[in-house]
């Protein structure tokens, strides 16, 4: 079963609240109908019997209790700044990006899991920061993308408290929007204006830079929006613009990744995509349609059927 978020009204965008999909016996996601009615839930987590949701419109986070295919909200915080896109969780806790106040919010989780109070807020080191995703790091150390401040912060993380530790600059225009780990436990960092990949080792406390690779089909105009690793070292990066799904692939170890070839996403705006069970899954949202893919032995994605309509996706969480 898959859980789907997306933009509502508020964000200019047509979904209602969480939604559902199930998998057909091809692969292929159908769409299942509204779980949970609330507003722009951009960006969702799952744990302890729980779906959480970044309410990038309100500047809230909410969680919800799950029964089956029933969700029922049990609490909601305040996110500490303004349009929430991403959740990280700690042991008791979840981190929150606000991106256009560039703000880390932490909020505390009661023992049943739902939401229960904010805890910390982290401002960027900049008046321009876009605070985007964040990662946890083996170590109990945490990393986090600035987009604006072209930065990425790094804590050490004590119970449900983060600690600044440092900080690492990338080049100008890069973008640093999405993190995915390397199951050598390299760090990936996809440039939303650079479309590039960047590859750090985490060090000491720090990153040291591996390599920079430029994703194929990236144009002028482009924005990369999302990663996700498939099977045998394959790497996808959406692109929106262009619209296109992105392959890389990666040695074993992780330290050397080259462009390998694009394809059409299928729609517009590819916002997220995720590889499951050997198929990859595009949520479109310009276009209001999930993308479903079978992986070549090359890694080139080939279209399933033709994308299932829902409204403005942008986030798939399966959980199964």
């Amino acid at each position: 079963m898959w859980w789907i978020g997306g933009y509502g009204p508020d964000m200019e965008g047509t979904a209602a609240g969480i939604s559902v999909m199930h998998a057909r016996s091809d692969g292929s996601l159908e769409f299942g109908g509204l779980a949970a009615r609330t507003p722009s839930p951009t960006y969702l987590a799952h744990g302890r019997d729980h779906i959480y949701s970044a309410d990038e419109g309100r500047g809230t986070i909410t969680s919800f209790h799950r029964d089956g295919e029933r969700l029922t909200a049990d609490g909601t915080v305040d996110s500490a700044g303004q349009s929430p896109c991403q959740l990280e969780f700690l042991d008791d806790a979840v981190v929150v990006a606000n991106y256009d106040s560039g703000t880390l919010g932490v909020v505390s989780l009661a023992a049943d899991g739902a939401v229960e109070r904010l805890l910390q807020t982290l401002a960027s080191p900049v008046p321009e920061g876009l605070a985007h995703a964040s990662l946890g790091l083996p170590g109990d150390r945490l990393v986090s993308a600035d987009l604006g401040a072209e930065r990425l912060l790094l804590f050490s993380v004590s119970g449900s408290t983060l600690v600044a530790t440092g900080e690492v600059t990338m080049p100008p225009g890069t973008g640093p929007r999405d993190l995915v780990l390397h199951q050598s436990g390299l760090l990936y960092v996809l440039g939303e204006h650079g479309g590039t990949v960047t590859v750090y080792d985490p060090v000491d406390g720090m990153l040291e830079l591996v390599t920079s690779v430029a994703i194929p089909g990236f144009g002028p105009g482009d924005q990369a929006a999302a990663l996700s690793f498939g099977a045998d070292g394959f790497l996808y990066a959406g692109v929106r613009g262009s619209n296109r799904v992105s392959v890389l692939h990666c040695s074993a170890d992780g330290r050397e990744v080259e462009p390998v070839r694009s394809v059409s996403c299928e729609g517009d705006w590819p916002r997220h995509l995720t590889v499951h069970r050997g198929l990859l899954h595009v949520a479109n949202q310009n276009s209001n349609g999930v993308a479903s893919f079978r992986l070549d032995l090359d890694g080139t994605p080939s279209l399933i059927r033709e994308p299932e309509f829902v409204p403005s996706p942008t986030f798939l969480l399966p959980t199964d």
